[in-house]
């Protein structure tokens, strides 16, 4: 399993990277890390896999 870089505090669109969850495999054997992310407007915190924050538009979870 290869190690994730470690992204905290990185912001991606409106959402801030809090710390790292867990890491999981998905049906295809592919190793997913989980982030806890935090929306910079409101607070609303709940984890994303890295992969939707980087490649969706900016209020793609938008929850404000």
């Amino acid at each position: 399993m290869a190690l994730s870089k470690d992204r905290t505090g990185e912001i991606y669109g409106d959402w801030v990277i809090l710390s790292k969850e867990q890491t999981t495999k998905d049906p295809k054997g592919t190793y997913v890390a989980w982030w806890k992310v935090k929306c910079i407007h409101c607070g609303f915190e709940k984890s994303s896999r890295f992969k939707n924050l980087k490649t969706r538009k900016r209020n793609y979870f938008k929850c404000y």
